[in-house]
């Protein structure tokens, strides 16, 4: 499916998709399901059964040890794997709070009330679990 240009689907049927095939290899773990999301306009079609025969290549022909990939994106004329992406902001805070603190748990002082202010303690910058509120 394309998800930008002029033959594209909407933004929600996209992502309706995607969680489709999410759902189906979780319900059918012995399914292959491999996707590929194609985020631009394209000249011509053999770019794109050019990058499909790779995709097949890879994911089925080559007897491969490792867990192959079942998600790929074709954008600004690359095909990539979907992650995570950097947070560049929270990273920034997260290094200087890590090297104010030198090992220490991190903190940072929120007052949400004037007469009850709170202090968030981050125990390893980027761990949700080890964030949690306590009274200064």
């Amino acid at each position: 499916m394309r998800s930008d240009g002029k033959n594209s689907q909407s933004e929600s049927d996209m992502l309706m998709a995607t969680g489709f095939t999410r759902v189906i290899r979780k319900e059918a773990e012995g399914l292959k399901l491999v996707t590929l999301t194609v985020k631009q306009d394209l000249p011509d079609h053999s770019t794109i059964l050019q990058v499909v025969s790779g995709i097949l290549k890879v994911s089925f022909i080559e007897q491969r040890h490792r867990i192959c990939e079942l998600e790929y994106q074709y954008n600004n004329n690359a095909v990539v794997v979907p992650r995570l992406r950097v947070a560049p902001h929270y990273e920034r805070w997260s290094q200087g709070k890590t090297a104010q603190s030198a090992g220490a748990a991190v903190t940072e002082e929120i007052d949400l009330v004037p007469e009850r202010p709170l202090t968030l303690e981050v125990e390893v910058p980027g761990l949700l679990s080890s964030m949690r509120f306590t009274n200064r």
